[in-house]
């Protein structure tokens, strides 16, 4: 699971920025928590709206 609770400028944790995680035997692999984009997409609905 993301946690997108940051900026949306700061650089994805899960992938370092990069967009993609290098696999061991080969190849690589497009970051689920950032969508190959490198940073933090959006703020999680649930921690932006109201209570």
């Amino acid at each position: 699971m993301c946690s997108r609770d940051r900026n949306y400028s700061e650089r994805c944790p899960y992938c370092e920025g990069k967009g993609y995680f290098q696999l061991v035997l080969g190849g690589s692999e497009t970051c689920s928590c950032c969508e190959g984009t490198g940073t933090q997409k959006e703020r999680h609905a649930a921690t932006t709206g109201p209570m």
